[in-house]
């Protein structure tokens, strides 16, 4: 059990969480909130919030794809190379045998199976070559063969030079039979005759490899064959290297390492002779290495006791069948034998070296299986065949008794085949290759990275070749490289590429979701150039088409995601791949799918459906490949015009999900074509890029990084296509900068960066695509005078003229290069840069003040205009809308280089055509990284399958809490919140922990609900966590990363209780972000960062913020003074779409009173604020309208409206130390509500702070002069604590704010003195 879950244990099992009972589709909006609220809460807030892959993941900026990079291309064989010229040398000189052989009488003479004494001698010299060639031939067909029985040395010289000539730069194989000459000289010699046939003459190793070239492959059957390798290895030290240097410069050989590119296999090792038993062939190594099965079968015979079962050397002879055909006793044995010496090489060799001799030539691969076998065969007869790679004895390999098994299954079933016995007659396969699948699918079951790789995964690529077991071996190879990429690496460099790449040519239907899957995560891990050429040039991209097409009600949506990615991928800075799959009807298919896929998800998703995580991927991947497809090919871009893809895809861009919105982002990203600087573009962009370049700019404050990382891309994309553009807007600027320093006397003011569209102007411009035509861009430009600078308008100077588009695209990066998330900030940045601007500006004008809520008014009306909804449109809430919110700037400015506000065009002699030289990379021009692909590509990498996807899904936010953990903190919330409830009657103890953390001012304060621990906030900006029983600090950082923009945590606030806990810090600028790990000493890490509200400029307003849990599931509330209004309005953000769903304005319109408190009600959907004026109001959420106003006084300073689920009172706090109780049933004539109660709750002092406990029915209040005091909800006085009553603690300061344990009756202060204090409530019996 974890250190954790020891914290955790005080209580017993508690319940399960309870099914959804109901799951209903409610049309409207208000129905659908309450819907959704109750959903949340049945559930148990069962979805987490921040808890999503994208939540946490740190970007890349810039995209640069190595040229050799990923699993793929590490075992993709460089240097492929095959055996095309085969030279076969016999020296035997049949009836006289050599000078120092001495044979015994009986003793071994078949040679090629063929005893030559049993014809005249040159007939079965003949007939020996025939032969050998033939055995070859088996194993390589297309290679010329070349042969000379008892040469010369002329003739060898002739034949090996032929051979090389033919090879060219291809390996030649030189196989040389010295049974019937003198063994090896020590000098590295080997024998051949003269003319006459009268004299051995000597060979030298040095000529023939000169002749023979390399790359090349020497076999050498003949005594004491050794000493030709050690020869050999002697001849290439270092005098013998520059003989070779020297000859290859004299000769036409060929050049290369012959070290590094030649292969030797010898019969023995140098000291030994062949063995000449008779019962098996004189050329035993040669028919081990061409003859394998045969002589593997007359080994086994001699060895076991089936004699008795009948059979002999001539049945075994006689076995029927085919070495191809897999289905007869002899393919099946040969097959079984191939997956057998895979294995056993797979397993004892290094993995360089199993590629080079098992996967780069298919003769040479041949060979050394069957050299493995001529190692147990000679081996047990006293001789050590060797070779050159040196091979370690595997002789002895387990495995081997696996042969011999399937060997004596097969042997047994002979007698019966073979005599045409009726009840024997069919052949039954041998169980090898299920037996071998069970022991693999055990390995999966158990094994892990930690263990051995499992020994069957060669045999199970054997197992791909065969019908009957393929589902079986694709299902257990899936689960297997689902495992990681340790898995895929140890599957591709077994050899899966080219079998999983040929299964694509089949038709079966049944294999189509595993295969889908299992390229999934290949692709995921590699996918170059190389690997789209292979999915592309035999038509493989096909197979990932007509399954997404298909209409088999079988596969499951995430099928269909899958295939959806791995065609993106194909299509990705592929343009060949991106035409053909054109041309094979993939556009159509994807937008054909996207309207249905979004509908169903949307209704998944709204219903709370298992299903709709599956929805949710197919939809994000059929988006991307779009955007894949059409992007940089004019054609594809003109068809998805024509065919309205793009307003489809506008329609989705305020989707629920923040993946489907990036995605959707990326995806209009293709509208805009990167041009090369060498041909001549359009002068300015289409109105359909313009229209597009207007709805991207709603992103900029999408509270989803996500979403703002990919309008960062698409931004500059748009840039980047249109660069004479964007160079004339800047080059204007500068020019306006310029005259507004000459206005001002010669100081610069900051120049604005763009000048702000006026309502019609926007309402033209975001057009529907299918219309281009309709819109019409104003030219000029109007000045706004929105409590900021005022600058000159551009009327006065009437040859400076700024397009209102490009301005704003600008202004755009510039607002996102001063995003609160890093990896926002980083690509605006990057994207800035490349577009030559040395400093980010400031940003003066708001962005969107004029174009948000107009785009969505023009959208609507050109809806209206053509009497039908947009598709997609349907479905989609009705609260997302354009919010003014959105209205907001940054009035702060940063420069690239240094803190310089001048906006300076790049030199462009910096530019290569249209690429970017990036440090030692030259990176293509708007080819930023895609944060959505990055993710979505990330996804794919992490364990998929049950039940490794729960237990390991890649990181740690991922994983469910342990089951024993999460039961103990489901009972001790709920003992806790039903502890609290019952307390009627509560006593306030001492001060029991007081801690002093060293900082300023504590702005916020909040207790772990199932650690002893308590969370400070400071107004520096600085976060701590201590242990208070032992009063040691835990961890401290800053509220945001952005050390340029540091601000003071207004409110913090607890997420995800029960399971993965999060921090969610409120700062004063508005900037909010989630972090993970904030207990962990060093291991803090933001989840996500979004601005959650617009100061304007007024640098005195300071945000008021507020958390419910149980509307939508999880919302924040910000509330601030608008300056573009005149009033107080508050931004309601779902927590789970991390988007602003709503915005409550105030009806109050004097601009003097600003909020001071904001409310969320635990009973149902409401809101509510109160001002520095006193006034209380009001808010029902499903309407988004101000239900009620009451004015409670100018000194209030908190109210507690709905204490433990008592509607009717409201209590409210008065710096006088006052408390009024309120009953909000009843009103005065004047329509204020009734005071019912009011107590003198502190005398001295002014009161700073009132918090009820969330589920007890109690409050606390204090004040500035160091008094904490603890109410009932009757406001009755249970406890006070004063700076002179605590004797073992610190002393209290002056208290800032106060927060209650939500499942216990702990309560805790910060103070202006940087003391924190914890304090305990004691349950009094009543």
């Amino acid at each position: 059990m974890s250190s954790e879950e020891t914290e955790d244990i005080r209580a017993t099992q508690s319940t399960p969480l309870e099914s959804l009972s109901e799951r209903l589709t409610f049309p409207e909006e208000e129905a659908r909130v309450t819907a959704l609220t109750a959903l949340y809460n049945t559930a148990g807030n069962s979805k987490l919030l921040f808890s999503d892959i994208r939540h946490g993941l740190r970007l890349p900026v810039v995209e640069i794809d190595p040229p050799e990079a990923g699993l793929v291309s590490k075992w993709r064989q460089k240097d492929r190379l095959k055996t095309t010229a085969v030279a076969l040398v016999v020296c035997l000189n049949i009836g006289v045998d050599p000078p120092d052989v001495i044979k015994i009488s009986p003793c071994a003479r078949v040679e090629c199976w063929v005893d030559p004494l049993s014809m005249q001698a040159p007939k079965a010299l003949d007939t020996i070559g025939k032969n050998l060639q033939a055995q070859y031939e088996r194993w390589q067909p297309r290679a010329k063969y070349k042969m000379h029985l008892d040469p010369t040395t002329d003739d060898v010289k002739k034949l090996v030079s032929s051979c090389r000539r033919s090879a060219k730069g291809e390996r030649v194989l030189f196989h040389y039979n010295g049974h019937g000459v003198p063994r090896p000289t020590a000098n590295g010699e080997i024998w051949v005759f003269n003319k006459s046939y009268t004299q051995y003459i000597p060979l030298s190793i040095y000529d023939l490899q000169s002749w023979v070239g390399s790359p090349a492959i020497y076999i050498f059957d003949c005594s004491i064959a050794g000493q030709i390798l050690s020869s050999f290895k002697q001849f290439f030290s270092s005098t013998g290297r520059d003989q070779w240097d020297r000859k290859k410069s004299e000769t036409n050989s060929a050049a290369g390492d012959p070290l590094k590119d030649t292969i030797l296999m010898c019969a023995c090792s140098e000291n030994e002779l062949l063995p000449q038993d008779p019962d098996f062939p004189a050329d035993l190594f040669t028919s081990c290495l061409t003859t394998p099965i045969k002589i593997a079968l007359h080994w086994f015979c001699s060895k076991c006791l089936l004699h008795s079962e009948g059979i002999t050397k001539e049945i075994i002879d006689r076995i029927p069948g085919k070495q191809t055909d897999r289905k007869t006793p002899l393919g099946e044995l040969n097959w079984i034998f191939t997956a057998i010496t895979d294995t056993i090489a797979w397993n004892v060799l290094p993995r360089s070296l199993f590629q080079r001799l098992f996967r780069q030539d298919l003769l040479v691969a041949s060979l050394f299986r069957n050299f493995l076998l001529a190692q147990r065969i000679l081996r047990s007869m006293g001789c050590s065949p060797v070779s050159h790679p040196r091979l370690p004895l595997m002789d002895q390999h387990p495995m081997w008794l696996a042969w011999d098994m399937a060997a004596e299954t097969c042997l047994l079933q002979l007698p019966g085949i073979l005599e045409g016995n009726s009840a024997e007659k069919e052949y039954q396969p041998s169980p090898f290759f299920s037996e071998q699948l069970t022991a693999f699918e055990l390995w999966l079951d158990h094994g892990s990275v930690e263990k051995s790789p499992p020994e069957q995964l060669p045999i199970v690529l054997q197992v791909l070749l065969s019908q009957v077991h393929r589902l079986r071996a694709l299902v257990l190879l899936g689960r297997f490289i689902d495992m990681g990429s340790w898995a895929v690496d140890l599957a591709l460099s077994v050899g899966i590429f080219p079998y999983i790449l040929k299964l694509l040519q089949t038709s079966a239907t049944d294999l189509r979701q595993t295969l889908v899957f299992i390229w999934a995560k290949i692709v995921s891990w590699d996918m170059n150039a190389q690997v789209q050429n292979d999915l592309t040039k035999d038509g493989g991209y096909l197979y990932f088409i007509k399954h997404l097409e298909s209409d088999d009600a079988e596969i499951v949506p995430e099928s269909r995601a899958q295939a959806a990615f791995v065609l993106a991928a194909i299509c990705r800075n592929n343009k060949k791949g991106k035409l053909l799959c054109a041309q094979a009807g993939l556009l159509q298919t994807c937008s054909a799918q996207i309207p249905a896929t979004a509908a169903v998800f949307s209704s998944t998703q709204r219903m709370g459906s298992d299903g709709s995580q599956q929805l949710e991927l197919l939809l994000k991947w059929l988006i991307i490949c779009v955007g894949h497809l059409c992007e940089d090919v004019q054609e594809i871009w003109s068809l998805a015009v024509e065919s309205q893809v793009f307003d489809l895809l506008i329609d989705l861009s305020r989707a629920d999900s923040p993946n489907i919105r990036a995605s959707v982002v990326f995806a209009l990203g293709s509208v805009f074509q990167i041009r090369s600087e060498s041909s001549h573009g359009p002068e300015n962009p289409s109105e359909i890029e313009k229209s597009v370049i207007c709805r991207l700019l709603e992103g900029i404050y999408d509270g989803s990084q996500l979403v703002r990382c990919e309008t960062v891309r698409t931004l500059y994309r748009a840039a980047a296509s249109n660069s004479a553009w964007i160079s004339r807007e800047m080059s204007t600027q500068v020019r306006q900068q310029i005259i507004n320093d000459q206005i001002e006397g010669g100081v610069c003011k900051s120049a604005p960066i763009l000048r702000q569209v006026n309502s019609s102007s926007a309402q033209d411009l975001h057009c529907k695509l299918s219309a281009p035509d309709e819109s019409q861009v104003h030219k000029k430009a109007h000045s706004v005078d929105d409590g900021g600078d005022t600058f000159s308008n551009t009327a006065d100077h009437p040859d400076i003229e700024h397009d209102p588009v490009a301005g704003l695209l600008v202004n755009g990066l510039t607002i996102l290069a001063v995003d609160p998330a890093w990896d926002v900030r980083s690509q605006a940045l990057q994207a800035l840069m490349d577009l030559g601007m040395e400093e980010i500006p400031k940003c003066n004008v708001p962005l969107a003040k004029s174009i948000a809520p107009d785009l969505s008014s023009a959208a609507k009306k050109a809806e209206d205009s053509k009497g039908m909804a947009s598709p997609g449109m349907s479905f989609l809430p009705k609260s997302w809308q354009a919010k003014s919110w959105r209205s907001f700037s940054h009035s702060s400015g940063k420069s690239l280089q240094n803190e310089r506000l001048t906006v300076m065009p790049r030199d462009d002699s910096t530019r290569v055509d249209n690429q970017f030289q990036m440090g030692n990379h030259i990176r293509t021009r708007g080819n930023l990284m895609s944060s959505i692909n990055f993710i979505g590509q990330q996804y794919y990498k992490w364990p998929l399958l049950s039940p490794l996807a729960e237990e390991e899904p890649g990181i740690s936010w991922l994983r469910s809490c342990t089951p024993t953990k999460l039961q103990i903190r489901k009972q001790l919330k709920s003992s806790g919140i039903s502890r609290c409830r019952s307390s009627k009657k509560v006593r306030l103890r001492e001060q029991v922990h007081a801690i002093n953390t060293n900082g300023s001012a504590i702005e916020a304060i909040f207790l772990e609900p199932f650690k002893p621990q308590i969370v400070t906030a400071d107004n520096a900006g600085r976060i701590r966590v201590f242990d208070y029983l032992q009063a040691k600090l835990l961890n401290q950082f800053d509220a945001t990363r952005d050390s340029t923009n540091i601000s003071a945590v207004r409110s913090m606030f607890r997420l995800n209780d029960l399971y993965n806990e999060l921090l969610l810090a409120c700062c004063r600028n508005g900037n909010v972000t989630v972090w993970r790990y904030f207990a962990k000493s060093g291991c803090e890490m933001p989840a996500a960062s979004w601005q959650s509200i617009g100061t304007e400029g007024n640098r005195h307003q300071q945000p008021i913020y507020a958390l419910s849990k149980d509307y939508l599931g999880g919302s924040l509330f910000a509330g601030a003074f608008k300056t573009k209004i005149g009033r107080n309005a508050v931004n309601v953000w779902d927590l789970h779409r991390e988007y602003c769903v709503n915005e409550l304005v105030s009806t109050t319109e004097d601009p003097s009173r600003q909020y001071r408190q904001i409310k969320a009600s635990n009973l149902g959907s409401r809101l509510y604020t109160l001002d520095d004026g006193g006034i209380l109001e009001m808010f029902d959420m499903r309407s988004n309208k101000s239900i009620s106003k009451q004015s409670l006084g100018k000194d209030v300073i908190g109210v507690i409206p709905e204490l433990t689920e008592n509607e009717r009172t409201i209590i409210a706090g008065h710096r006088s130390g006052r408390i009024n109780f309120f009953d909000n049933r009843m009103t005065t004539p004047n329509g204020s509500i009734t005071l019912d109660k009011n107590i003198d709750g502190h005398s001295k002092g002014t009161m700073t702070v009132i918090q009820e406990h969330s589920h007890a029915p109690i409050f606390a209040t204090a004040t500035s002069s160091q008094v904490v005091k603890v109410w009932s909800a009757k406001g009755e006085q249970l406890g006070v604590v004063r700076a002179h009553t605590s004797i073992l603690g610190q002393p209290i300061g002056p208290t800032k704010c106060l927060a209650f344990s939500p499942f216990s009756l702990k309560l805790s202060s910060g103070g202006e003195d940087a003391v924190c204090a914890v304090y305990s409530l004691e349950h009094v019996p009543v």
